[in-house]
């Protein structure tokens, strides 16, 4: 066939600019190094993220640089080589190949071209030196001409640590220049939360990160964003391996199934060729479920408000994370997402056999299950979602009929001597905010209820427990072996004073009160015992709250220990003081 008369198929300059409009935004960007990475067997993926301050009436910060640096096997740096068309949009060693996580070849550079105008890539293979290549969008000799052959170059010093020692690949994305993106303001990525739970400055980054390579983190790959390890996230909650909280209690898995389905060979279905679709289903632990109105928004870092959805995988790298739309068998037979789903978790996970089956785009986003595919995980999911729930309600049942019973357990049903005192410490204001329990995470937070009710049935733990969150100091009535005559304990925001009512103090203070008692004015005498009880109430909850004006994660010599302590004790004991004088003042002296 004759070539007269042919123009070229492709406008290379306009159509590198239009191609820089893709779905990518900055987590599905960074994936695409993390792939390359992972591809070449790299057991340590480095990223860096550089910002810069922008704005001038309301600041934020703007994305500089993006860094990947990687020990995996390096490429080949001969003209023609790996290295000098791994910039080449299209090119790929592994172009459709279905046996790992890699297969279109316009990975990494139309992420990189998304939001910015220069790539650069240094690559180093054991035995031989660095390698560098460049490509600038707004350099005509390469827009033009194209991409010019690998030179020897050794990477930026700052980064070569980042690297192998012996091998490795540096890529090197600057010039970012679409500053009205949202996607390019790195304060999108922080996650907000307060220490100890914050990974920020890039903390919902770290977390995408987690939970997009888990399994690979699971593995042994390790990831670090800006020097910080990334925590693996299972949205299943059933693994805690490297997890940021590996204290908190694992999910159940309630349901796993593997299915076979027919492969298809560029839309054709046909043969007897099948790939296995694994599905497991979990359900999350009372742990988190306790508070029916919060929805889980408690726990920081567990981002249970965004497990309304499923996780699907593909070779072990998760490509969806949401609802799958439309998921059912029509318009009327469909599942209706609601908040309650955030309890129950689902993994689906495919080999890229079956890629036309879970229509995957070639920026690994948006895989959802075709049609035919849709109908058969439906009708295999919802009867265990169905299930999931009544489970979820019945509980949250439960927890409401303890709610309604312990509105009578307030302090009333557990007769203590100590009630002045305690309501003392609920009207008395304090200006200093309590620092003692503020960063503890709720499991620690559950161990130390634990702690303090294991001795009591059921019944009576459960009353203690309403009576520490109704008020912010408690004192209990304990009994040890041992030389401590009290113990402390500081929940969020709350105070437990306990006294070791075997101590030979408290053995003498209760001589004295007999005593009193058998004056020959015993109404006085009462009343005389009863002040002396409440005064001593006082002078030790006065200590207790000094105490947690410490912060229990900082450092303080012995001195400044004893120094702060007796300062504060006094303090606060003339301020209970003068507060319980008030309320006594218009009664007979006794």
């Amino acid at each position: 066939m004759s070539s007269e008369g042919r123009i070229p198929a492709i406008e290379g300059a306009h159509l590198l600019q239009s191609l820089r409009a893709s779905d990518f935004d900055i987590p599905s960007a960074i994936g695409e190094l993390i792939d390359n990475s992972i591809q070449a067997d790299a057991k340590t993926v480095n990223i860096k993220v550089k910002d810069v301050v922008a704005g001038t009436h309301k600041k934020y910060k703007l994305i500089q640089e993006i860094v990947c640096a990687d020990d995996g096997y390096g490429m080949d740096a001969t003209p023609g080589s790996t290295l000098h068309s791994c910039i080449k949009l299209g090119y790929s060693t592994r172009f459709n190949n279905r046996d790992g996580i890699g297969r279109f070849g316009v990975g990494m550079t139309l992420a990189g071209i998304r939001f910015a105008t220069k790539i650069e890539v240094y690559s180093k293979q054991k035995g031989k030196k660095w390698n560098y290549i460049i490509f600038d969008l707004n350099n005509d000799e390469d827009i033009n001409e194209g991409i010019a052959p690998p030179v020897e170059k050794e990477p930026p010093a700052e980064y070569l640590t980042l690297v192998g020692k012996s091998e490795g690949t540096l890529v090197i994305w600057s010039g970012f220049d679409k500053f009205a993106e949202q996607d390019l303001h790195a304060t999108t990525y922080s996650d907000g939360f307060e220490a100890p739970d914050s990974l920020d400055p890039y903390g919902y980054l770290n977390h995408w990160i987690g939970r997009t390579y888990r399994k690979f983190i699971w593995q042994g790959v390790k990831i670090n964003l800006n020097d910080q390890e990334v925590y693996s996230f299972d949205p299943l909650f059933i693994s805690k391996q490297k997890n940021q909280f590996p204290e908190d209690p694992k999910a159940k898995i309630i349901f796993e199934k593997e299915i076979d389905w027919n492969v298809s060979h560029n839309g054709k279905k046909g043969g007897s060729e099948t790939s296995k679709i694994k599905i497991k289903i979990s359900l999350l632990p009372e742990f988190y479920r306790e508070n029916i109105s919060k929805g889980g928004l408690q726990f920081k870092g567990r981002y249970i408000e965004e497990n309304q959805g499923i996780s699907i995988l593909r070779s072990d790298r998760e490509v969806y994370y949401d609802e799958i739309p439309y998921f059912g068998e029509g318009r009327v037979k469909k599942l209706n997402w609601e908040d309650k789903d955030r309890w129950w978790g689902c993994e689906i996970s495919f080999t890229p056999e079956l890629d036309e089956h879970f229509t995957v785009k070639n920026i690994k986003r948006g895989a959802v299950p075709a049609k035919e595919l849709k109908i058969a995980l439906y009708s295999l999911i919802k009867p265990v979602r169905d299930a999931c729930i009544e489970q979820v309600q019945a509980h949250w049942a439960r927890v409401k009929a303890n709610q309604e019973r312990g509105k009578f357990e307030t302090g009333t049903d557990i007769k203590t001597t100590h009630a002045t005192a305690e309501t003392l410490a609920k009207t008395t204001k304090i200006p200093e905010k309590p620092k003692a329990g503020k960063n503890l995470t709720p499991a620690e937070q559950e161990n130390r209820l634990e702690n303090l009710t294991r001795e009591l049935d059921e019944t009576d733990a459960q009353k203690w427990r309403v009576k520490f969150e109704s008020q912010p100091f408690t004192i209990m009535d304990g009994h040890w072996k041992g030389d401590t005559f009290i113990d402390m304990n500081y929940l969020e925001g709350k105070a437990i004073l306990q006294y070791n009512l075997n101590h030979v103090f408290f053995e003498e203070m209760s001589n004295i009160r007999k005593q009193l008692q058998n004056m020959d004015d015993p109404t006085k005498a009462v009343k005389l015992a009863q002040k002396l009880h409440e005064l001593i109430d006082i002078l030790l909850m006065s200590f207790v709250r000094a105490r947690q004006g410490f912060d229990e994660d900082s450092e303080y010599s012995v001195k400044q220990i004893m120094e702060y302590t007796v300062r504060d004790w006094g303090r606060y004991l003339h301020t209970y003081t003068r507060a319980y004088e008030k309320e006594h003042l218009f009664e007979e002296d006794v």
